[in-house]
């Protein structure tokens, strides 16, 4: 256990927390009782727990994602309207537009999942022609694990 200083209090140290579904049955005491302790405790503060085991693996609590710009996914999202207002729907950038959504949507927000949504299936309805082969997209959904953290600009 260590502290914002990198002073050793303990190793190989036991931490105590609320039971939770999140831990592993396959892996150790240590692991799940790290996992028990963030859950209860480590959201609240910013916290990290090393994780060594004893057959080698090592684990980081959170597994956190990395940042990114916030601005990319406004400026992807008024991408995205401007391609439901043009005369002719291109296929090509509504698919890779959605691949780039399906890739961010950790980082969404309720009300951008929405706005999203909304619009992919005014394109696909301004698009269909019973033709064509076409990708099916589910909605997206806000992760409950995100928050302001997680952008490079608030």
């Amino acid at each position: 256990m260590l502290d914002r200083d990198a002073f050793c209090h303990a190793i190989g140290v036991i931490l105590d927390g609320l039971a939770t579904d999140k831990g592993n049955a396959s892996r150790g005491s240590r692991y799940n009782s790290a996992i028990r302790y963030y859950e209860q405790f480590g959201k609240h503060e910013s916290t990290l727990i090393v994780i060594i085991s004893e057959d080698g693996m090592i684990n980081l609590i959170p597994n956190l994602k990395s940042q990114i710009k916030h601005s990319s996914i406004l400026k992807a999202i008024e991408d995205f309207k401007k391609l439901l207002d043009g005369e002719e729907i291109k296929k090509k950038i509504f698919n890779q537009k959605m691949d780039y959504f399906q890739s961010v949507n950790f980082y969404l927000t309720q009300e951008e999942c929405d706005t999203i949504n909304k619009l992919r299936k005014a394109i696909e309805a301004k698009a269909s022609d019973n033709n064509n082969i076409r990708i099916v997209y589910d909605d997206l959904k806000p992760n409950i694990e995100m928050n302001n953290s997680y952008y490079l600009e608030n």
